[in-house]
């Protein structure tokens, strides 16, 4: 961009300058944390799903795990340094605080990035965002939970990678038909996180069909509104013809003033 003549300075930089410093950093850090929130997804399914696989990987899977879990910390901190309310900040974004301060809440952190990226842009496309959020929180709940149950072998009923998608499917369906459940503790945690999603992304389908329902009745109600006023329009005009017709038939024409005169 051009610099102003005037006072030298570019569009972009007084585009900068009408946001706040929080706002710049989440601009600027969405993509790199958008791909680290990918690369998290993946080195953290690696061991989850392949138990068994060569202590290389897995080591690096962890190392890699560790390094993004750090760059979302430093994300988090800066952000609430950053913030002019403190504590507005927190309430906002619990869900930050969560895949930052519990290690099973990590991989959270790819549907906050998302959340952010897309901000504004998904509205009006809610069965897309819909579908790809029960997605993620599906594929993110399945391999925690399975995680979370390896724990306790001896009573675990969840020990596939299948199974785990059977029940996260299940249960953020509210289903619940109880043929799988977790018995570890971080299980149930994770079970009642996804319940309370099922019922989030319940209520905004219900929320966007509600939302496409009244904008129709609106805009049938807009073309009736127009459509009358249309009607009226012409009423209007057919009596500003009928009056004009009344006031020439009423005025005397010049036979009528002979007669008039004595």
């Amino acid at each position: 961009m051009f610099p102003s003549p005037n006072t030298g300075i570019s569009a972009c930089d007084c585009h900068d300058m009408s946001m706040s410093r929080r706002e710049i950093w989440e601009s600027r850090t969405r993509a790199p944390l958008l791909i680290l929130a990918g690369v998290f997804f993946v080195a953290f399914a690696i061991p989850i799903i392949w138990p068994d696989v060569h202590g290389g990987v897995r080591a690096l899977s962890l190392t890699t795990q560790t390094f993004v879990w750090v760059a979302f910390l430093v994300d988090y901190v800066t952000r609430l340094v950053l913030a002019r309310h403190k504590v507005d900040f927190v309430k906002s974004n619990l869900l930050d605080l969560a895949a930052v301060a519990y290690p099973a809440l990590r991989p959270l952190g790819l549907l906050v990035v998302l959340q952010r990226q897309a901000g504004e842009k998904l509205r009006g496309h809610v069965a897309a965002y819909v579908t790809f959020a029960t997605t993620t929180v599906v594929g993110i709940a399945s391999l925690a939970v399975l995680q979370a149950e390896r724990h306790d072998p001896a009573n675990a009923n969840i020990t596939t990678f299948g199974e785990a998608v059977w029940w996260s499917l299940v249960t953020v369906t509210t289903v619940g038909y109880g043929d799988f459940y977790p018995v570890t503790m971080q299980g149930r945690i994770i079970a009642t996180l996804l319940m309370l999603c099922g019922i989030a992304l319940l209520g905004v389908v219900t929320a966007g069909l509600a939302s496409w329902l009244i904008s129709r009745i609106s805009d049938s109600d807009e073309s009736d509104r127009t459509a009358k006023l249309a009607d009226i329009q012409d009423v209007q005009k057919e009596l500003r013809l009928l009056r004009s017709e009344l006031a020439a038939m009423r005025e005397p024409g010049p036979a009528d003033t002979d007669i008039a005169t004595p």
